[in-house]
């Protein structure tokens, strides 16, 4: 005898016929129009929940070892007396440290700290200083204690702490019962909807991704804040904003994309990059003449092309990017991505507000059927501070 469930037919009723998430039909659903979106669905390292729809990352460098200093060098003696490296860097000056002069390849090392913002150094090796500008660039290059010296003093950087928010996202079917109960061209309306709205909905969260603003609207006129999170484009929270700007509106030339742009993209970080490209810009690498002297390796990730090609500096997996189009065309998103590109979802309580779709949610007793996809979801994009991502951009 079948069981009989009166008035409303709740979840428990129902389990056998409940779908506990979403992912596999919006994942199968026309890839290629939503890369980073499907990179963040198919790695669930790349992922990870808050219990705070404002969410912090915790940046940090190593202590600097290039410098410039305040004051020139006289020369013409083994030692110099009152050498002024500046406000700057005399934290980094210990007695000991030794620096090396890029300029006239000469190394010194810091023999006394006479105070204030200067070093007393004395040359290594044979001869005597050279004179030197200003403008020379000087590397740390480790420490040269005496035997039996003191401990070093210890120098390190301070973390910052960029934060991102959460940003809810909605996108909704409604249906009247007359309308589902007619017969249309097509097979069933409803399926038709909800097959758009699931484009539309990746199409959305794709957008927010890459142009997001982060910003807060405080509560007020009978509804709650409103968070909007920040996405690759937006330099004022946790974008990118390590920038190559090339002459022009077309594309780069070759020259200044090997020779500027990745030699600055993988000066930090790995030496494996994506490169999410407008339509121009794809069209510009691959009319370049090394790259077409290339082996390029076509693959497939995650239902999105991939082509591998390689530069001086390291390897990049050049994507095309459909939403990069009119004003970006010719732009590309260079992402240190598998190290340092999240997505993060809201969850504390209990409650998981990462993608998910929720049916009949029509008010009570309305002839209708409503139901929507939603998402509780943020950009985690680390490195910033490091420079491990960087954009190519047209100028005027």
């Amino acid at each position: 005898m079948p069981t009989l469930v009166s008035g409303i037919r709740r979840t428990d009723a129902n389990s056998s016929l409940v779908k506990p998430e979403v992912y596999e039909a919006i994942f199968n659903f026309k890839p290629y129009q939503t890369p980073i979106q499907q990179y963040f669905m198919a790695n669930r390292t790349a992922k990870f929940g808050t219990g705070n729809p404002i969410f912090q990352l915790q940046e940090d460098v190593l202590v600097p070892h290039a410098f410039n200093s305040t004051a020139a060098l006289t020369g013409g003696a083994t030692s110099e007396n009152g050498w002024d490296v500046g406000a700057a860097n005399i934290a980094l000056m210990q007695v000991g440290t030794v620096i090396h002069n890029t300029t006239n390849q000469e190394t010194y090392y810091v023999d006394t700290l006479p105070g204030g913002t200067s070093v007393d150094i004395t040359k290594v090796g044979s001869g005597n200083i050279t004179a030197s500008l200003t403008t020379d660039d000087l590397l740390i290059i480790g420490s040269a204690f005496a035997e039996g010296s003191a401990k070093a003093t210890a120098v390190s950087t301070v973390s910052t702490f960029p934060y991102n928010h959460v940003q809810i996202h909605k996108k909704s079917v409604y249906m009247s019962g007359t309308q589902m109960a007619t017969v249309n061209y097509g097979g069933s309306d409803w399926t038709n909807q909800r097959m758009k709205a699931t484009e539309e909905f990746k199409l959305d969260l794709e957008r927010a991704w890459v142009m997001g603003t982060r910003h807060v609207i405080a509560a007020g006129g009978g509804v709650g804040r409103r968070l909007f999170s920040g996405g690759m484009l937006d330099t004022t929270s946790i974008g990118v904003s390590n920038r190559s700007q090339f002459t022009g509106s077309a594309f780069a030339s070759e020259t200044y994309f090997f020779n500027t742009f990745c030699k600055n993209l993988y000066a930090k970080g790995s030496n494996m990059k994506t490169m999410y490209c407008g339509a121009d810009a794809i069209i510009g690498i691959n009319d370049f003449a090394k790259v077409k002297q290339q082996t390029k390796v076509k693959e497939k990730e995650y239902g999105v092309d991939v082509t591998q090609i390689l530069t001086p500096f390291g390897g990049a997996g050049l994507v095309w990017h459909p939403l990069l189009e009119g004003y970006y065309a010719n732009w590309i998103l260079a992402m240190d991505r598998d190290n340092f590109m999240k997505y993060v979802y809201l969850t504390g309580n209990g409650v998981n507000r990462d993608m998910q779709y929720e049916d009949n949610i029509q008010t009570t007793g309305e002839d209708s059927r409503q139901a929507q996809y939603l998402a509780e979801v943020g950009l985690h994009l680390g490195g910033g501070s490091q420079g491990v991502h960087r954009v190519l951009y047209p100028g005027a």
